[in-house]
C-alpha cells in the first residue's frame, strides 16, 4: 500500500465554558499576606476559564469611569487573558488548592480520564503556569476492582483551608493529597528557589510562592460502605478537613419509583491527613434517587441538589425548599384504573380508551409512592409559583448565607441560608433572580459580599456566552435595610400588617437590556420598580406575564415557568429577565410596616410550619464583559460561491432555545471594498490629518478627518486631498513629489506635516513647505559615515507626534523632535542626554549595527504603572515616559529608551533568536552581541492600544467597552526570513532588586498565522532601491464605523490583521481575491494606512502590488465580530438550530430549528383501539404537554443572506414530528430528463416506546414570491410516510437517496402535468410530483450519516462503524462494496479526496477519528470485504458534524483536486482534516516518516501545558470501553509507523521553539529547518482553504 497520510489541525478553539473557578493563581491573597499585584490591580482574584481542552487564566480589571461609589455601586471590569493553553487532554474537573502561609498563592488542581491529576501553579518568572506535580493513578489495576468502565470521570476538591486536596475516582477510590510547604519540595516552586536560566531569579515572584501537594495515600472507600459517589465536597468550619460525599447506596431508575426511590447518602468524613483514616462523623440517610450535586455553604453544612429539591444538610440539623410542584404528594391519591372491570371497559370502548382517558384525568398526578421523603421537612410554599427544575444546575456562593443557583433553563434563583423564627436551626428561603444563557459553571469573584457590597459573578456556559455580571444593591434597599436593623428588637408584626406582607409576594421586577453591543461590556440600565397594592393585583400581573410568554416564540422555562423574554435584535451581549431579589436574614421580630420593603419568605422548618418574615434586599444586575462562545455546534454548511471576490464561508448551528442562532464563520477577514483604483508600481499610501492654526483652539468631529493622502512610486509620490471626493494635487503643493514616500506623520498636534523620504525630512504646514533636514546631515551630526564613503540615506522611518525616528543606511539613527511654537524639526540629542543619545543611535560594534527603529507611546500608562522601576532614579523620567525609542540591532539585541532622557528601561539579546523569554541582565541592560544568531531583524515594533472608542464620540464608540484593548506592551518583530515573533510584556516583581521594584520581561506568545509571512512580491519588482524598508506593520485605533477595533495590519504576500482584545492579538487573514492564472503574479498587499472621510468613516486604504496593482477604499464588515478567533456574524433564530443545508441555485439556507410553541392536538393515535399501556403512554404524554400550554414544534426556515439574514419564509411540521435532516438536491426528472433543484426533508413521528417510529420525507420548491417583492418562496410539493424515521439525504446522480431506519433507498423524480380551462375560458396548468422508490440496501441497525461521491455511497451506522456501497445505474443496484468490521456508533462521516485517491473518514461517539480506505488488492483487506485502516486519532470531543471542502493547491501549477475535511464539535470547536500537499520535488514516504519524527522530538522539547503526554492522548481512543461508546476493535492496532494521522497541533509548536531548538529539532527529522518551514508552509497554503 501506498504511503497515505492526513494533517489534523485545530483551527478554531472550543468555545464553550465547561468549568470555572476564581483563585489567586498570580498574586497572594490581600487577606493571606498579599499585596494585590501592584497600584493598579484590584483585589479581585483571577478567573480560570476551562474550554474543554483549552485552559485560560483570566485577570479581572477596573473599567476606567466605573470605579465604585460610596453608594457601593459595583465597578466596571473586564476580562484580560493572561494565559491560554491547548490541553492534549480533556479536563473534567477543576478544583483551587488556596494558600495557607503568608504571601502564598493557590494552586490549580486538575483531572483527566481515567485517573490524571495535574497541580499547576503560576510561574511568575516566565508568566505561565507550570506544572508543579503529577499525579497518576491509572497504574495501579487493583483500584478497578476488574472494572473497565466508570461512567463518572476523576473528581477533585480541595479544603477551604487549603490543608489538603482530594480525587474521587473510580467509583469509590479517594486519594487524598496533604499540602506541604513548597520550600520542603525542592521542585522550584517557591519565591527563592527557582535560580534558572532566566537570570536566577524565583519563579514565584514572593516569599510565600504557591501551594503544593505532597505524596499522596488512596482509601477505598468501598470497605465503609460508601460506592457510587456522585460529588463530593469539603465542608467549612472544621479543625480537620471533613470531605462530604453523595453516594447511591441501591441503584435505581425513574420507572422504578414506586419500589425504590431514596436510594442516596450523604456521609461526611473528617480527614486525619496523620494517621490516615477517615472516620465518618455524620451523615443523612434516604435521598432522593435523583440528588446529583453538592455544595459546600460557608456558614458551615451543604447543600444537595436534587430535581426539585435543595436540601440543606448539617450536623444535626436539616432543611430544604421545593422547586416544583410535581414533587409533592397529592390531596388524595389518584383512582385506580381497573382493566377487568367488563361494565366501565365496554362503557369506555375498551381497554385501550379507558386507559387514554384515565392518563387525560390524571397526567399531573402524582402518586404517593413516588414522593421524596425529604419533603417532608421541606418548604413548599413557592413550588407552584417557581415551578423550576435544579437538575443540572450550578451554585455560586456570594456570601457565607446566600447563593445564586445557575438553573439548567437559563433562571436564576437566590438562596439563603437563614435562621428559624425563634431560633433552633436554619431553614432556606429562595427567590427569583432573573434569567441568563444556561449556565454549565459559575463562580463568585467577591469574597463575602454583604448588603452594602457589589457582588462580581461569573457565569460560564457551554450553550451561550459566558458573562461576568455584577449584582449591585440598590439604593433604596439599603436604605431600608439600615432602617430595619436600627430598629428595636422588641418591635412586633400585627395581624394587618402580617396580612399585608403576605399580599405582597414575591414578584419578578422589569430590568432594561444592560447589554449593547456583541462581546463587550455593557452600560449600566437601572431597573424600574414595580410594586403591587395587594394579592390581587399580584395575581393579574403573574396570569398577564404567563399569557405573553405562551404567546412568544421563545422555549418557555422548565416546569412551564418562562425566562423574561429577551427578544432583543442584540443576542449576545445581554443580561435578561429580572432583578436580584436577595432575602437578607431579618431578626426574629421586625418592625411594623416592613412589608413594604419586602415579602415574606418560607424559613419554617416543615412545609406546615409559618414562614419567616424577612426583609428583601433588591439588586441591580447588569453585563460588565462576557466570552464569546459558538456551541455546541450541532452542524454546520461550506457555501461556496466559486467566485475569486467571495471566499468560502461556514454556517454553524449554535446555541439552544432562545439563544439559539446561526454563526457565519469566515477564515479571512473581507472588506466592503467603497472603490478600486489601478495604480501600477504603488509601493504604499499614508493618509495624514491636518489641521490649520485658525481651528487649533477646538475642533468639530470634522477636523477628524484626513485631509492629504501620499502614494508612493517608485520615480515619486502623489498626493491626493481628501475632501468629499479624492483629488490630486501633486503638481500645486510643496510636498517631496519627485521621490518615493518613506512614512508621512501629523506631528505638533495635527498642525504640520513630516513626510520621509530617502533623502531627507520635509516639515509642512498644510501645503506649504517649512523646513527641509537632510540625512547627510544627520549622519554626519551622528559621527558615522557609510562604509564605502557614498552619502548616508534614509530607509526606514517611524512617526509618532512629537518625534520622528529615521534608520539611516549606514547602520545609525536619527531622531527628531517637533517644536510647535516653531514649527521646525529639531535633533533630539542635546543636554545631558547628548551622550546617552550618541551611545544609543550609534552601531555598538562594526557589524553590529541598528537594523530596527521604532516610536512606542505608552498612552494606556502601563509601563509607569506597573514597572515601578523605571526611572527610579530620575522623577522626572517617571513623569514623562509617555514615548519611548525602541531599537533592534543586527545581533539580535533590543534596547528600549524613554523619552527625552534616553534613559534604557530595557534591554536585552536573543529577539532574532526567538527566544521564549527576554529579559534584561544583571548588569542593568549589558548586551550579548549574539554569536551565531539567525537572520537579523528587519523591522520591529512596541504597540500597546487603550479602550477601541478613545478618541471617537460617535454612537459605535458609545457601545464599545471602555477597557484597554490590550494595556500591557506587545512586541512584534519581523525578521530577514520573514517569521512574524511576538511578544507581550509582563512586569515580574524582583525579590533581587528590592524596594519592591519591577522587572520588564516579555514572554513569546503564539499567533496563528503561516509559518512565513514574505513580503509582497511586486515590492522589489517595482524598481525600488534595494535598501528601501517599506513597513510592514500597520497600527490602527477605532477603525470600524459600526463596530470599533484596534490592533495592527501585517502587509506583505499573506497579509494579516491583528486584532487587539482582552490583552492579546487575534490574528486573521486578509482575503485578496488571487489570479487565477498559473503565469501571473500573485496579488498581495504592500501598503496600508488608516482613513476616515465622509464617504468611508473609520474605513481604511490598501495598497496591492501583483497582477491587480492599485489602492482598495475599503470598510471592515459592517457586523462581524473580528474580536475572536475567527470572523464571525450571528444570526439570531430564537429557537434551536438542528440542521443546516446551503441552497446554492437561490444562495438560501435551509435550517431546521426546534422552539417552544402553543399546544397543538398530538395526531389520532390509531382507528382501531390499540394496546392499553401504549395508549395510556401517547394520551399521558398529550395531556401533559396540554397541561403546560406548550410543546416543542420542529420547522423548516428559509435564510436569504443577501436579504440580512432574515427568513424570507418558514414551514411547520406536524404536531410532534421531529425534523432529523435536510440537504439541497438536485433530482432529474424521468419525464422530461430536466434538473429539478429542490429541498429535501426528513423527519421522524415517535409515538412512545410502545409504538414504531415512523418518518416523513418532505420535498418543497423554492420559487420568487409575488412579482416584485423580489422574495424568496417555497412550496412543499410532495410528502411521503415510511416505516422508519429519515434520518439522512443525498441526491445520487439524479435519484434521492434516503436513509430510512436501517435501509437506504433511491427514489426516483417524476412529474405530471394536467390542464384545465376557466369559466373565462383562460388555460391554466398544474405540475404535480410523484416520487418512486427503485433501489434499496439494507445497513445493520441504523444510519446515522450519508455521504456520496459520484456513485459511491458511505454509510454510518449507531453501532456497526461505517459501509462503503456502490449505485449501479443499470439495473438500479445498490451493492456492498466493503465494510469495516469493527464497532462503533459512528456521529459523522465523509470522504477524502487526493487526486485520484478516494479515502473514508469516520468520528465515532467516543471522540475517536478513523481513516479507511477500500483496497482490494491489499492483503488484509479480505479480497476487499474488509475496509483498510490507515489511521486512527483521538479528538477528545465527538465530532457532531462532517463537511467536505476543497483545498487550495500548493503551487499555481498543481491541479490537483484535494478535498479536506472539516470537522465541528459540541464544544464549538473546528478542525480541519486535509490530505498532505507536498510542495514539488518532496516525495511522500520519506516526507511522512520525517514528520512523525519531528512529532516525537517535539513531544520531548515542548514542555506541554499541565504535563501532559500528546501521544498518549492521541492513542486514547484504544481505552475507552463500548458501555462509555468506544467502539471494539477486532483487529490488531495500528502502529506507530502505520500511523497516517499527524497531528498539525503539535507540528506547529515547532514555530514556537528558538532557533537553535528548531535546527536541533530539524536535524533530528533528517531535514534542514529551511526545509521544514517550506514544507509547513506549503501545508499551511494548502489548508488555508476557507481564505
Amino acid at each position: 500500500m501506498a504511503q497515505q497520510a492526513a494533517l489534523y489541525t485545530q483551527v478554531h478553539p472550543p468555545t464553550a465554558v465547561t468549568h470555572c473557578a476564581a483563585a489567586w493563581l498570580t498574586r497572594p491573597d490581600p487577606q493571606n499576606g498579599g499585596t494585590g499585584g501592584g497600584p493598579s490591580a484590584a483585589a479581585l482574584p483571577d478567573l480560570v476559564v476551562v474550554r474543554s481542552t483549552q485552559l485560560e487564566v483570566h485577570a479581572v480589571r477596573s473599567t476606567p469611569g466605573h470605579e465604585a461609589g460610596s453608594n457601593g455601586s459595583a465597578p466596571g471590569a473586564s476580562l484580560e487573558v493572561l494565559a491560554s493553553s491547548q490541553l492534549f487532554g480533556v479536563v473534567e474537573s477543576v478544583a483551587v488548592l488556596r494558600g495557607r502561609g503568608a504571601g502564598q498563592r493557590d494552586a490549580l488542581l486538575l483531572t483527566f480520564r481515567e485517573a490524571k491529576l495535574s497541580v499547576l501553579h503560576w510561574d511568575a518568572a516566565r508568566h505561565e503556569l507550570a506544572p508543579s506535580s503529577l499525579h497518576f493513578f491509572e497504574g495501579d489495576t487493583s483500584l478497578k476492582q476488574g472494572r473497565s468502565a466508570f461512567p463518572y470521570p476523576p473528581l477533585a476538591a480541595t479544603d477551604p483551608l487549603g490543608r489538603c486536596g482530594a480525587v474521587l475516582m473510580f467509583r469509590h477510590q479517594l486519594a487524598v493529597l496533604p499540602a506541604v510547604d513548597s520550600e520542603l519540595l525542592a521542585l522550584g516552586i517557591a519565591g527563592e528557589a527557582e535560580g534558572q536560566q532566566d537570570g536566577g531569579q524565583g519563579g514565584q515572584g514572593g516569599a510565600g510562592g504557591a501551594a503544593a501537594v505532597g505524596n499522596s495515600y488512596v482509601d477505598n472507600l468501598g470497605k465503609a460502605g460508601i460506592k457510587e459517589v456522585r460529588d463530593a465536597v469539603f465542608l467549612h468550619g472544621y479543625n480537620e478537613p471533613v470531605l462530604a460525599l453523595l453516594h447511591e447506596a441501591e441503584p435505581t431508575w425513574a420507572g422504578n419509583l414506586r419500589i425504590k426511590k431514596d436510594t442516596c447518602m450523604l456521609s461526611a468524613l473528617s480527614l486525619n491527613l496523620t494517621r490516615k483514616q477517615n472516620p465518618k462523623i455524620f451523615g443523612a440517610a434516604n435521598l432522593p434517587s435523583d440528588a446529583s450535586r453538592l455544595s459546600a455553604a460557608p456558614c458551615g453544612g451543604v447543600l444537595v441538589l436534587a430535581q426539585h429539591l435543595v436540601l440543606y444538610y448539617r450536623q444535626g440539623q436539616q432543611a430544604g425548599v421545593v422547586l416544583h410542584p410535581s414533587v409533592l404528594p397529592p390531596r388524595a391519591p389518584p383512582q385506580q384504573l381497573n382493566l377487568f372491570d367488563a361494565r366501565a371497559m365496554q362503557a369506555a370502548g375498551g381497554p385501550g380508551p379507558a386507559a387514554a382517558q384515565y392518563a387525560r384525568e390524571h397526567a399531573m398526578d402524582v402518586f404517593p409512592e413516588t414522593v421524596p421523603s425529604a419533603v417532608q421537612f421541606c418548604d413548599s410554599s413557592q413550588a407552584g409559583e417557581l415551578r423550576a427544575t435544579a437538575d443540572g444546575a450550578s451554585v455560586c456562593w456570594l456570601s457565607r448565607d446566600t447563593a445564586v443557583l445557575c438553573l439548567r433553563s437559563g433562571q436564576l434563583l437566590q438562596l439563603t441560608v437563614v435562621p428559624k423564627p425563634g431560633g433552633g436551626g436554619r431553614a432556606l428561603a429562595v427567590g427569583r433572580a432573573g434569567a441568563a444563557p444556561q449556565a454549565s459553571c459559575c463562580c463568585c469573584l467577591t469574597q463575602d459580599a454583604g448588603q452594602q457590597q457589589a457582588a462580581l459573578l461569573f457565569l460560564g456556559s457551554a450553550a451561550g456566552d459566558s458573562l461576568l455580571v455584577s449584582a449591585t444593591p440598590s439604593a433604596g434597599t439599603k436604605r431600608q435595610a439600615e432602617a430595619c436593623a436600627a430598629a428595636p428588637a422588641s418591635a412586633e408584626v400585627g395581624p394587618e400588617d402580617h396580612g399585608r406582607q403576605e399580599a405582597k409576594r414575591l414578584r419578578l421586577e422589569s430590568m432594561e437590556e444592560v447589554a449593547a453591543g456583541e462581546g463587550t461590556a455593557a452600560a449600566a440600565a437601572a431597573g424600574q420598580e414595580q410594586s403591587a397594592d395587594s394579592a390581587q393585583q399580584a395575581q393579574q400581573h403573574q396570569q398577564q406575564q404567563q399569557q405573553q410568554q405562551q404567546q412568544t416564540e421563545g422555549p418557555a422555562q422548565a416546569g412551564g415557568a418562562a425566562a423574561a423574554d429577551y427578544d432583543s435584535e442584540d443576542e449576545e451581549a445581554m443580561i435578561y429577565g429580572t432583578a436580584l431579589i436577595a432575602p437578607a436574614a431579618a431578626a426574629a421580630a421586625t418592625v411594623p410596616g416592613a412589608g413594604e420593603a419586602g415579602t415574606a419568605g418560607a424559613a419554617g422548618a416543615t412545609a406546615a410550619a409559618a414562614p419567616a418574615v424577612e426583609q428583601q434586599l433588591r439588586y441591580q444586575m447588569r453585563v460588565l464583559d462576557s466570552l464569546a462562545n459558538i456551541g455546541p455546534v450541532r452542524d454546520v454548511a461550506i457555501a461556496d460561491p466559486g467566485l475569486p471576490e467571495v471566499p468560502p464561508y461556514a454556517v454553524a448551528c449554535s446555541g439552544e432555545g432562545k439563544g439559539g442562532t446561526l454563526s457565519v464563520l469566515r477564515r479571512s477577514v473581507v472588506p466592503d471594498v467603497i472603490t478600486e483604483v489601478p495604480l501600477p508600481g504603488v509601493l504604499g499610501a499614508w493618509a495624514v490629518h491636518h489641521r490649520p492654526a485658525a481651528t487649533a483652539a477646538g475642533q468639530g468631529r470634522e477636523a477628524a478627518h484626513h485631509a492629504f493622502l501620499l502614494m508612493s512610486f517608485p520615480d515619486g509620490t502623489k498626493v491626493l486631498s481628501t475632501g468629499e471626493e479624492l483629488r490630486e494635487v501633486t503638481e500645486s503643493v510643496e510636498f517631496a513629489v519627485d521621490v518615493p514616500t518613506l512614512a508621512a506623520g501629523s506631528v505638533c498636534g495635527g498642525r504640520c506635516i513630516v513626510q520621509v523620504f530617502p533623502q531627507g525630512v520635509r516639515l509642512l504646514d498644510g501645503e506649504e513647505s517649512l523646513q527641509d533636514v537632510w540625512a547627510a546631515d544627520l549622519a554626519g551630526s551622528a559621527g558615522a559615515a557609510a562604509a564605502d564613503g557614498a552619502a548616508a540615506s534614509i530607509v526606514a522611518a517611524d512617526v509618532r507626534d512629537p518625534y520622528v525616528a529615521l534608520l539611516l543606511s549606514d547602520g545609525s539613527a536619527a531622531l527628531l523632535e517637533a517644536d510647535p511654537e516653531a514649527r521646525r524639526l529639531n535633533p533630539l540629542s542635546t543636554g545631558d542626554a547628548e551622550a546617552a543619545a550618541a551611545a544609543a543611535l550609534r552601531p555598538a560594534a562594526d557589524a553590529d549595527g541598528i537594523v530596527a527603529c521604532s516610536l512606542y507611546g505608552d498612552t494606556c500608562g502601563w509601563l509607569r504603572q506597573a514597572v515601578v522601576g523605571v526611572a527610579a532614579d530620575a522623577s522626572n523620567a517617571a513623569a514623562e515616559g509617555a514615548t519611548y525609542c525602541l531599537v533592534c540591532r543586527a545581533s539580535g539585541a533590543i534596547e528600549l529608551f524613554a523619552l527625552p532622557s534616553w534613559q534604557r528601561v530595557f534591554a536585552s539579546a536573543g529577539l532574532a533568536d526567538g527566544h521564549p523569554l527576554l529579559f534584561s541582565g544583571s548588569s542593568a541592560g549589558a548586551v550579548d552581541p549574539g554569536e551565531g544568531s539567525g537572520p537579523p531583524v528587519v523591522e520591529a515594533r512596541l504597540v500597546s492600544f487603550g479602550p477601541v472608542g478613545a478618541g471617537r464620540s460617535d454612537a459605535a464608540a458609545g457601545r464599545a467597552s471602555g477597557a484597554a484593548a490590550c494595556e500591557a506592551p506587545l512586541l512584534l518583530a519581523l525578521t530577514a526570513d520573514h517569521q512574524l515573533l511576538a511578544y507581550k510584556a509582563f512586569a515580574w516583581p524582583s525579590s533581587a532588586s528590592g524596594g519592591g521594584i519591577a522587572q520588564l520581561r516579555f514572554r513569546r506568545v503564539q499567533l496563528d498565522v503561516p509559518p512565513l509571512l514574505p513580503p509582497a512580491a511586486a515590492a522589489s519588482a517595482a524598481g525600488a532601491a534595494p535598501a528601501l524598508r517599506l513597513q510592514r506593520l500597520h497600527c490602527f485605533e477605532g477603525m470600524g464605523e459600526e463596530i470599533p477595533f484596534s490592533g495592527v495590519f501585517v502587509a506583505g504576500q499573506h497579509p494579516h490583521w491583528l486584532i487587539a482584545a482582552w490583552g492579546a492579538l487575534l490574528a486573521h487573514p486578509h482575503h485578496l481575491p488571487q489570479p487565477a492564472a498559473p503565469g501571473q503574479a500573485a496579488l498581495g498587499a504592500v501598503g496600508f494606512t488608516p482613513f476616515h472621510n465622509v464617504n468611508c468613516p473609520w474605513g481604511f486604504i490598501l495598497a496591492t502590488g501583483g497582477a491587480r496593482s492599485g489602492i482598495q477604499i475599503s470598510q471592515l464588515p459592517a457586523k462581524a465580530r473580528l474580536d475572536a478567533p475567527w470572523p464571525r456574524q450571528r444570526v439570531a433564530i430564537k429557537g434551536t438550530p438542528l440542521k443546516v443545508a446551503h441552497y446554492a441555485e437561490a444562495d438560501l439556507f435551509a435550517v431546521l430549528t426546534a422552539r417552544q410553541v402553543p399546544f397543538r392536538p398530538f395526531l389520532p393515535e390509531e382507528e382501531e383501539p390499540g394496546d392499553p399501556q401504549a395508549s395510556y403512554s401517547y394520551a399521558l404524554a398529550e395531556a401533559a404537554a396540554k397541561a403546560r400550554g406548550v410543546m416543542q414544534g420542529h420547522e423548516l426556515r428559509l435564510v436569504w443572506p443577501a436579504g440580512g439574514w432574515q427568513a424570507v419564509w418558514r414551514h411547520e411540521l406536524l404536531p410532534g414530528e421531529k425534523a432529523l435532516s435536510v440537504a439541497a438536491v438536485r433530482l432529474r426528472d424521468q419525464l422530461s430528463g430536466a434538473t429539478v433543484p429542490l429541498l429535501a426533508v426528513g423527519a421522524a413521528l415517535p409515538a412512545g416506546e410502545d409504538y414504531p417510529c415512523g418518518g416523513r420525507l418532505l420535498l418543497f420548491e423554492v420559487t420568487r414570491g409575488e412579482a416584485g417583492s423580489g422574495q424568496w418562496d417555497g412550496r412543499l410539493i410532495y410528502t411521503r410516510e415510511f416505516k422508519g424515521p429519515v434520518t439522512a439525504l443525498a441526491g445520487l446522480e439524479g435519484y434521492l437517496l434516503l436513509a430510512s431506519g436501517n435501509r437506504i433507498e433511491t427514489c426516483a423524480l417524476s412529474s405530471i402535468t394536467t390542464t384545465s380551462t376557466k369559466e373565462d375560458g383562460t388555460i391554466s396548468t398544474h405540475t404535480s410530483w410523484r416520487v418512486q422508490r427503485s433501489a434499496f440496501y439494507d445497513g445493520p441497525m441504523l444510519l446515522t450519516s450519508l455521504n456520496v461521491v459520484k456513485n459511491f455511497v458511505l454509510l454510518g451506522d449507531v453501532a456497526h462503524s461505517v459501509q462503503f456501497v456502490r449505485y449501479k445505474d443499470e439495473g438500479r443496484q445498490l451493492s456492498l462494496l466493503s465494510k469495516d468490521f469493527n464497532r462503533a456508533a459512528i456521529t459523522a462521516s465523509q470522504f477524502i479526496i487526493n487526486g485520484s485517491s478516494l479515502h473514508l473518514a469516520s468520528a465515532d461517539a467516543a471522540g475517536t477519528l478513523r481513516l479507511l480506505s477500500y483496497l482490494p488488492n491489499h492483503p488484509e483487506s479480505w479480497k476487499g470485504q474488509r475496509l483498510v485502516a490507515w489511521g486512527a486519532f483521538h479528538l477528545g470531543d465527538a465530532a457532531s458534524a462532517m463537511q467536505r471542502l476543497r483545498l487550495q493547491p500548493p503551487t499555481p501549477e498543481d491541479r490537483t483536486t484535494r478535498q479536506a475535511v472539516l470537522l465541528a464539535s459540541a464544544p464549538g470547536s473546528l478542525a480541519l482534516l486535509a490530505p498532505l500537499a507536498l510542495p514539488p520535488g518532496w516525495e511522500a514516504a520519506p516526507t511522512v516518516a520525517a514528520l512523525r519524527a519531528l512529532q516525537r522530538e517535539l513531544a520531548l522539547l515542548r514542555p506541554q501545558a499541565a504535563g501532559l503526554n500528546p501521544g498518549a492522548f492521541r492513542r486514547r481512543y484504544a481505552a475507552v470501553p463500548p458501555s462509555l461508546q468506544g467502539g471494539r476493535c477486532f483487529s490488531k492496532p495500528l502502529s506507530l509507523e502505520e500511523q497516517g494521522v499527524l497531528d498539525g497541533d503539535l507540528l506547529l509548536q515547532y514555530l514556537l521553539l528558538p532557533r537553535q531548538q528548531q535546527e536541533g529539532a530539524a536535524e533530528a527529522a533528517g531535514l534542514e529547518r529551511a526545509q521544514l518551514l517550506e514544507l509547513l508552509q506549503s501545508l499551511w497554503r494548502a489548508g488555508g482553504t476557507l481564505l
